[in-house]
Parts: C-alpha cells; structure tokens; sequence
C-alpha cells in the first residue's frame, strides 16, 4: 500500500479536475498501474490470492490454538490442517459477510432515505441526521451480527465435518445471551492496541523501518493474545453448553 500510495496521490492530482465519466476512470486506472513499481504490482495481485487463503489459514490458526488449550502438542504445521476444508471456509466467509451486510440493510436503507431527501429536495440537514442515524444503526447491528456468528468458524475448525450451515446455526444459538460477554472481551483489547498505535506513531518520528518492525511484531503478539482469549471464549461457551443440555436447563436471553 505505501509502494502505492506515492503515484496514486500524483495522479489523483492530475485527474483532479476532470469530469468523472467511465473513460476517465479507465484512463486514471490504467495510469496508476503503468506507474506501479513491479513489487507494487506484485503485492497488489496477491490481494486476490489470500483472500482465497485466508479463510482456510484461520480455520487452521484456530485449530492450533485449541490444541494448545486443550493441553496438546501444537505445531506450526496445525496452520494447514484444515486443508481440506479450503472449498468449505471460503463458502463460510462470504455466507457470513452477506449475513453481515445483510443485518446491516436498515441503517443503510435510511443512509439511502437520506440521500434520496437531499437529491430531491435539496435539504441538506435531513440528509446529514438520517446518514449519522442510518451510520449508527447498521453498525450496531452489523456488530451484533458478527458477534452472533463469531464462534462459526472456530466450530468449523474444531468439527470439519459439519457443513457451513450446521456451524452458523449452532454459533446463532451458542451466543444467544453471550454476545455483551464477547464484546466486553473483544474491547479489553482497545487498550492494547491504542498503545501500540501511540508506541508505532512515536518511533515513526525517529525511524520508520523501526516503527514498521516493532508495529509488525506488536500487532502479532495482539492477535495472538485475541485469537488465544476468543477460543478459550468458545472452549468455555461449548462446556457451558454440553453441562446445561445434559441438565435440561435453558440459557438465559440476551441481556439476562
């Protein structure tokens, strides 16, 4: 991205104040990339390329990371031990940013309420309090979205046998009531990473290959700690849930 950065700001500046049609576009597009470094270019093809690896890497990271809780021996091998559900975990990940998207429709159909006021009529003030509401409403709810499907693809990683569907739906269920629980967890992080963030921006005064290094190496070590809190978070909710099955008990609702 930073490769990027530099010949994308010049030639934004030179389409500046062109008309915004299809041609230009083409136009501005095929100059950003005649002006790409090749390892630029490189990066920017590999975006395609994890995006199809990266949903079956974090099956298998989640599947190292419960060995490791459940007293096992972990190797770094475990990462690709999920292979075989490479079809499965790209079906999970794009049901699930659907899902998202989806539970976030109602804030972005007010967005679009507000945008039609402001084309229509010209009132501006409608347009910005319905796009601030509409902003606030999908991303509640986009939150609380991947909140309810949060565990999905760790139960996917700890049974490949189950399908796609089995392991949304049991996710739905498992964090019914639970879902304020994995917030507050996933917010005792902010603290973390705001340092971080002050740490990086402080050493990018001095060096930037040092800012970058130590940002590279904090930002694993966060996610390690995260991924490690959400899958002891799973390992606790699945015996929770075996012990009050096997008692013919009911989980409390949400907010109880």
């Amino acid at each position: 991205m930073n490769m990027t950065l530099d010949p994308l700001m010049r030639i934004i500046e030179q389409f500046r104040f062109a008309e915004m049609t299809v041609p230009a576009l083409s136009r501005m597009f095929r100059a950003l990339i005649q002006n790409l470094t090749p390892t630029a270019r490189g990066l920017w093809l590999m975006i395609p390329v994890l995006f199809l690896l990266l949903p079956f890497l974090s099956l298998g990271r989640h599947w190292f990371t419960l060995r490791i809780l459940r007293g096992m021996e972990g190797n770094w091998t475990d990462v690709f031990g999920r292979l075989g559900c490479f079809v499965k975990a790209i079906g999970l990940h794009v049901l699930l940013i659907l899902l998202i998207v989806l539970w976030g429709m109602p804030g972005l159909m007010i967005m679009l309420l507000g945008a039609y006021i402001a084309i229509s009529n010209g009132n501006l003030n409608a347009f910005t309090s319905l796009y601030s509401i509409g902003m606030v409403v999908s991303v509640v709810l986009m939150v609380r979205a991947s909140l309810t499907y949060e565990l999905s693809d760790i139960e996917m990683a700890d049974e490949p046998e189950k399908s796609i569907l089995t392991c949304l739906r049991n996710s739905r269920e498992r964090m019914n009531g639970l879902k304020f629980m994995l917030l507050m967890l996933v917010v005792s992080f902010l603290g973390y990473i705001l340092l971080s963030e002050l740490l990086t921006s402080f050493l990018g005064q001095i060096s930037y290959v040092v800012a970058m290094a130590v940002s590279i190496a904090l930002s694993l070590v966060i996610s390690a700690y995260m991924e490690t809190a959400v899958c002891a978070f799973y390992e606790q909710v699945k015996f929770i849930r075996k012990n009050v099955e096997a008692e013919g008990q009911t989980m409390p609702s949400e907010g109880e």
